[in-house]
């Protein structure tokens, strides 16, 4: 396959980069700049006009897109067809939240048949006709999953948590650190208890310790054993493994080989959304996804939203060398998305070989990073603002709140466009010095503040607004981000799709911990890892 350096758009983005590009200039001689850079679909709004290019940019890298092929990737990602292509499997996820005429006919019945398996169910715990083994309502609903298996089922309950049915109670455990189960099995009460094994291959390490302690632990509180099934549900592709942990047939949900754990909450993994949402708002998620998934089908490369977004990440990590890409939602119920979208990002895009398995002739996706504000002010915006790192940034802002308290609702949004003001315009020495001496500080005083007190600006930011944070917006908004990395892997010619970096280490972690439980320390390790062992054991 062609590298990415060697292709003609390429190139001429090489060249571009010698122009020193400033926000400032760019605004001043161009008053549509924010008309025509703006861009609205499916209930969210992107304001990308604080990026760093110019027309010539943004012409080449239009023509990468296509150079590339992105028009063909995209039609083959909605059309089921293989593109995770080291495992041979297609990327199933839009299919989980497309209309039923919509997915391709091998899917059709079989994900809209599971839809319904999951609403009924869900009516059947919110009716109290499905309880646990004494009779007793299922109100604590337990999700045992890591990753992605965790991470976008507890965020989308969180950030909709004052939408969620007052029957039901939500909780995660993830970690495989005891005091995570800990901490949440005191908030239980076992006869009333619901436990989610959400798990694709039901081989994760943390998810399976995590569920042999909460069985061990239902018995040891009074649950009969032939009454534990009534306690259980699995989320997972191993229907055989699922069953011999005691799930009955009739609880388990198939997640299928097409969709990896960061895609997957809008299928059987959702499973504790549709808990403690109800079904309506998990439907809402999904069509608000589906939503964004038709703008990034059909329209046009040049107002695509996840388009562009990707555009601007090659350009400032394959071009202007930028190695980390920040996001700061102005909204404390997104206070997980960071997270949530380091593992989509990452996860997805962290590679070092295109899909030919050749070395990449560019750096990999970003480190993605970020915190929620007006928090992250205090915390890493100095650096944004005046460090020598270039960082991209995405504000994400929502017009109307979840809450009653206006006036702090105007100071939050007032500091996110400060803030992506001040990002983008910076203030120059002669800027600072006029404002110092208009506080009446003598020259010499001047001198010594003005320099630290400058601020470079033109850092280049995107600006995501949502009318309000709904099912429908927030299912859009994590389908454009979803559609952002897929397109920055096309551009960079890598699959998306597979996640071998994470196996290494699951390995090497099952070989060390019978030596951590008293086995023989083995004598092929180095001298670093024999000797923590040792140490650990002592």
């Amino acid at each position: 396959m062609t590298k990415l350096t060697e292709r003609q758009a390429f190139q001429a983005l090489l060249r571009q980069r010698q122009n020193k590009m400033r926000l400032r200039e760019l605004f001043a001689t161009d008053p549509g700049r924010f008309e025509r850079y703006s861009f609205e679909a499916a209930g969210v709004f992107a304001d990308c006009s604080r990026n760093l290019i110019d027309e010539a940019t943004y012409h080449h890298l239009l023509q990468l897109a296509h150079e590339v092929g992105l028009p063909d990737a995209r039609r083959a990602l909605f059309a089921g067809e293989v593109v995770n292509h080291t495992e041979g499997r297609p990327a199933l996820h839009p299919l989980l939240r497309a209309a039923e005429q919509e997915i391709p006919l091998p899917w059709r019945g079989v994900i809209t048949d599971n839809l319904e398996h999951m609403e009924r169910f869900v009516r059947g715990v919110h009716s109290g006709q499905i309880s646990g083994a004494s009779g007793q309502p299922l109100h604590d609903v337990v999700n045992i999953g890591i990753g992605g298996s965790d991470l976008g089922p507890r965020l989308v309950c969180q950030a909709l948590a004052e939408l969620a049915d007052q029957r039901i109670r939500i909780h995660f455990v993830a970690n495989v650190d005891g005091a995570e189960w800990e901490a949440v099995r005191q908030r239980l009460q076992p006869h009333n208890t619901l436990l989610l094994i959400n798990s694709k291959s039901l081989t994760t390490t943390e998810t399976e310790r995590n569920t042999q302690t909460a069985i061990a632990w239902l018995i040891q509180q009074g649950v009969s054993q032939d009454g534990v099934a009534q306690h259980l549900v699995a989320l997972t592709g191993n229907r055989q493994a699922a069953v011999s942990m005691g799930v009955s047939e009739a609880r388990i949900f198939p997640v299928w080989d097409g969709v990896g754990g960061r895609y997957s909450l809008w299928g059987s993994n959702g499973l504790a959304i549709a808990l403690y949402l109800g079904m309506p708002i998990f439907r809402a998620l999904l069509n608000g996804a589906r939503q964004m998934d038709q703008h990034f089908l059909s329209a046009s490369l040049s107002v695509n939203i996840p388009v562009h977004l990707a555009l601007y990440e090659l350009w400032y990590g394959q071009v202007l060398g930028a190695k980390t890409h920040v996001i700061v939602p102005y909204d404390q119920r997104l206070e997980l998305l960071p997270a949530y979208l380091q593992q989509l990002d990452m996860e997805s895009n962290g590679k070092s070989v295109d899909t030919a398995g050749n070395p990449l002739s560019t750096s990999s996706g970003p480190v993605l990073w970020g915190g929620v504000g007006t928090n992250a002010q205090h915390a890493f915006f100095q650096l944004l603002h005046q460090g020598t790192h270039l960082v991209p940034c995405d504000l994400l802002l929502v017009k109307y709140p979840g809450h009653n308290l206006p006036e702090h609702h105007a100071i939050l949004l007032a500091n996110a466009l400060a803030q992506g003001r001040a990002l983008m315009w910076g203030r120059t020495l002669a800027e600072t010095e006029a404002v110092l001496a208009a506080a009446g500080h003598d020259q010499k005083t001047i001198r010594q503040l003005a320099p630290a007190m400058t601020f470079p600006g033109n850092r280049p930011s995107n600006t995501i607004i949502l009318n309000a944070l709904t099912p429908l917006s927030l299912g859009a908004l994590l389908a454009m981000y979803e559609h952002k990395v897929f397109c920055h892997g096309i551009l960079l010619g890598i699959n998306s799709f597979d996640q071998m970096g994470v196996e290494l280490g699951k390995t090497i972690a099952k070989a060390l911990l019978a030596p951590l439980q008293g086995a023989p320390v083995p004598e092929d390790l180095d001298s670093s890892t024999a000797g923590l062992l040792q140490r650990l054991r002592d």
